[in-house]
């Protein structure tokens, strides 16, 4: 079992440090099961959101105390080749 906080920085207008964050205070509510979910495009709001901005995400998103990471979408993922090797990358570690 595990709490999966919806970590959409673009969405709210938050950096990746943002994500840390929400990562680590649930983290004190449920020690060692967090999972966080971050967005792999913009959603909602016109506003871009970079591969840039996606990979300091999922580099938090992946920082201690997390479990792992979900991508919201899968479907936008396999869409966009330059985040699925961002994904690869440092998933991967390839």
């Amino acid at each position: 079992d595990y709490l999966s906080p919806m970590c959409y920085s673009q969405m709210v207008r938050q950096s990746a440090e943002w994500v840390k964050d929400v990562v680590r205070e649930t983290d004190l509510a449920a020690p060692d099961k967090v999972l966080p979910s971050i967005q792999v495009s913009r959603a909602y709001l016109d506003e871009p959101f970079s591969k840039e901005d996606f990979h300091l995400d999922l580099l938090s998103a992946l920082e201690e105390p997390s479990k792992g990471v979900i991508l919201w979408s899968w479907e936008t993922l396999e869409m966009n080749q330059e985040k699925l090797e961002i994904v690869k990358k440092v998933v991967l570690k390839e």
